[in-house]
């Protein structure tokens, strides 16, 4: 059986050994992340608009930004309400998906340029 010290010192070697490598990101994770977070930003909205503040809120926030309120917030319809929500949690999955691909595709280009190699376009 290894020892704590043998255990933590494997542990630093593999550290050392993974932070060499760029990150990469699970799309399904991430996906899932921006998705959750959209849904409950669109929730606490229907909230507001549930609540009857949202016609303030609204007004509020375009007065802070300089611009003459001219929105209307409809009344809630729990029809429209439900579709916002899955439309949200959908639109948040393909985005955070998408960024997770996109960033993955660019660890290899982020890793070259770290190590000391310049990009084709740089070079004399």
């Amino acid at each position: 059986m290894k020892s704590v010290q043998e255990v933590s010192k494997t542990n630093v070697k593999a550290h050392h050994r993974v932070s060499k490598r760029y990150f990469l990101m699970d799309g399904l994770r991430v996906g899932l992340t921006v998705g959750i977070l959209s849904a409950l930003w669109h929730v606490a909205w229907l909230v507001l608009v549930a609540t009857n503040t949202a016609q303030m809120v609204t007004d509020a926030a375009l007065r802070l930004h300089s611009i003459e309120p001219v929105y209307l917030v409809h009344p809630f319809r729990l029809e429209f309400a439900l579709s916002l929500i899955a439309l949200s949690t959908v639109g948040g999955f393909v985005l955070g998906y998408l960024y997770s691909m996109i960033w993955n595709s660019l660890g290899p280009l982020v890793k070259k340029h770290r190590l000391g190699r310049t990009p084709a376009h740089s070079r004399k």
